[in-house]
């Protein structure tokens, strides 16, 4: 156009200015007389000016009858993101509608090439009847969060994904997340279909209740593992045949799966196909709740499945197909521990690809239960007893056969006394139950802990080999399986003499309190006195003593030290830390000069973090004295005082995520 070029010219063939436009960051309201009138709005608005900041839309209450398409936005990040949330916090006080009539505009709002984008307390609710999509997503997709969104579509008996709330099919993808969301109606609730040559990686699909999809709820495919925890998913009528509670297909990588209830289903609670987790880290199946009434496995693993433990869970089948089956091909080094498989009448097991060398390296500590004429089958022989079972497969030497006589269907507790103290210590790797419940060394069969009934703790008492008493524990670990045990009715002090080698989960006790603590010190006041040691020899339990929700916990006066070589963290607390106390302890990891967060003396990592207070404590050698990280939604009331830490090679305090100290 023969516009002049100015000495910061233009990108393109025209010459134009864009000093008029400012970028947008902040907090914006959106609705009837607000900042925007309208979502489309504020998007346009983004478009035109670009974001320099983190941006928030809060929709006032309102219904909001339209659709858009969030594009990617020039200056958005990992620092400058963009929500849309509900002005009052409430889900149901943001309403979003449209009716969609044809396949390529099925959605209420369709995310292309975005970024960085959160959705969070929002209602959607597509009026369209054949096509009844809420939330699509195409092209580039990254770090995006869908948090408490209520989704409902129209009760459906077909298995078409134009029915699904939220369809996710990138080119690309990475760090989907999906929290807390609730989805009732449709044939599909979350699908996520990654890129089969670049899985998808950081995806998270926690703490969601789907209920009623007809065809699949749950269902990702193309993942670099993923985590899916604490999702509750039931289906009340006929679903399709074919269904899948929760589908998880070709993942590389490692795999969360906890504390779920998959209950209802006609086809399969769960579903795995061709799931790899890593020799270092396997996969976890752990403390979930599986129940189907169908004539197919409850719980199917077909192909492909490697390095995943697989511990701890309640399956029922209540119609004619087996609580649990695997197809070993190509599979490898799984452990199968603690499980309840109960049939109706079908196989409690069953296990085909006779071929796969090494597919189950360890099926031990189950209770395998069946109400028809055989336990198991393995490829094309049937089993009708457990020792039958037993002899022709290897497996199983310690299993029980118990009807473990759940609470109902779906609701799998078991308060069964022969389950109770009969499984296998895999603390380490799971802790607590599918409510929190520590587990003791001695735990019980299944995905809930349960135990004799005893006399809760209350007052004094010693810790002491060489010690004696209906108040003396010989181990701290005995201890401990005490407070798991019985729970506490009032103030508990453990009081520690001697050299103790041992490695120590503190975790949440039944019946603490602010005021009801427990407390482990020396007897004489003097850390020298009380000494507890490990050497830990693998990344995943490197510490000495590690708090795991371990709530009103006081630790004084003792000697703790870390004694390995490459693996040197003395006290690691992790998930929920509220009124912790460390005080006049000395802590000592090992001399280093490398800067790995490996070896140090006091590491926290916090989901939630209150009052947690570390004073008068020595500190030396490691990496790190302390590295206190709270939670996004920070840390409150820390304090650090009068602690002495010397010879940290690489840093002495860090924290990160506190509201002050």
């Amino acid at each position: 156009n023969n516009v002049a070029r100015t000495a910061t010219p233009s990108i393109g063939a025209n010459q134009y200015s864009a000093a008029a436009l400012t970028p947008l960051a902040g907090s914006y309201t959106v609705g009837a007389g607000q900042t925007y009138t309208t979502i489309n709005d504020a998007i346009n608005a983004m478009r035109v000016n670009g974001i320099n900041g983190a941006v928030t839309f809060l929709l006032r209450t309102q219904t909001f009858n339209e659709q858009f398409i969030l594009p990617s936005i020039s200056g958005s990040s990992a620092a400058n993101t963009i929500t849309f949330q509900s002005q009052s916090g409430n889900a149901t006080d943001v309403i979003l509608r449209f009716t969609a009539s044809a396949s390529a505009t099925n959605y209420i709002a369709q995310l292309s090439n975005a970024s960085f984008v959160t959705f969070k307390n929002l209602s959607f609710i597509p009026d369209g009847t054949s096509f009844n999509r809420a939330i699509q997503v195409v092209n580039r997709a990254d770090n995006l969060t869908f948090e408490n969104l209520r989704i409902t579509l129209l009760t459906t008996n077909s298995g078409t994904e134009e029915r699904a709330a939220i369809l996710v099919r990138p080119t690309l993808s990475s760090n989907i997340r999906f929290v807390n969301n609730t989805i009732t109606g449709g044939s599909h609730g979350i699908l996520h279909i990654g890129n089969s040559t670049n899985y998808s990686a950081g995806t998270v699909f926690t703490g969601n209740t789907i209920t009623d999809v007809y065809y699949r709820p749950a269902y990702f495919q193309y993942m670099a593992g993923g985590i899916f925890n604490n999702n509750t998913i039931t289906y009340t009528g006929t679903a399709q045949g074919d269904y899948y509670g929760l589908g998880l297909d070709n993942f590389a990588g490692y795999t969360e799966i906890q504390r779920n209830r998959i209950t209802g289903t006609v086809g399969h609670a769960l579903r795995l196909y061709y799931c790899a987790g890593l020799l270092a880290q396997p996969s976890i199946i752990a403390n979930n709740f599986f129940h189907s009434n169908s004539n197919y496995a409850t719980v199917y693993l077909i192909y492909g499945i490697t390095y995943t433990n697989i511990y701890h869970n309640s399956f029922n089948n209540t119609s004619t197909g087996e609580a649990f089956h695997f197809n070993r091909y190509q599979s490898t080094d799984n452990r199968i521990v603690n499980n309840i498989f109960r049939a109706n009448t079908g196989f409690a097991v069953e296990y085909q690809t006779s071929s796969a060398v090494n597919s189950i390296i360890e099926s031990n500590y189950n209770n395998l239960f069946t109400s028809g004429s055989f336990i198991g089958r393995d490829v094309s022989t049937n089993y009708g007893t457990l020792n039958e079972w037993k002899t022709a497969t290897g497996f199983e030497s310690n299993s029980l056969s118990i009807d473990p006589q759940y609470q109902s269907n779906t609701i799998l507790y078991t308060a069964v006394p022969a389950l109770s103290a009969s499984g296998k210590n895999v603390n380490a790797i799971v802790p607590d139950d599918i409510d929190g419940l520590a587990r003791p060394s001695t735990p019980s069969i299944g995905a809930n802990q349960f135990g004799s009934s005893g006399t809760p703790l209350n007052g004094d008492y010693t810790i002491n080999a060489s010690g004696s008493g209906t108040n003396n524990f010989i181990t701290i670990t005995a201890a401990l399986d005490a407070l798991k045990n019985f729970g506490i009715s009032g103030p508990v002090v453990f009081k520690l003499t001697g050299d103790f080698n041992e490695q120590l989960t503190l975790l949440a006790v039944s019946g603490s309190s602010s005021t009801n603590t427990v407390t482990f010190e020396s007897a004489t006041g003097q850390p020298a006195d009380a000494t507890i040691r490990f050497a830990s020899i693998n990344n995943g339990s490197n510490f000495t003593i590690r708090l795991n929700n371990a709530d009103y916990y006081r630790i004084r006066n003792l000697t703790i030290k870390a004694e390995g070589t490459t693996y040197g963290r003395v006290i690691h607390a992790i998930n929920r830390t509220i009124n912790l106390e460390l005080d006049g302890n000395f802590i000592e990891s090992v001399v280093t000069t490398n800067t790995s967060s490996d070896r140090g003396g006091i590491f926290i990592a916090s989901a939630q973090s209150q009052n947690v207070r570390i004073i008068n404590n020595t500190i030396r050698f490691g990496a790190v004295g302390i590295d206190f990280q709270g939670p996004t939604s920070k840390a409150s009331g820390t304090l650090l005082q009068n602690n002495l830490i010397y010879q940290s090679y690489h840093r002495g305090i860090v924290l990160g995520y506190h509201t002050g100290f």
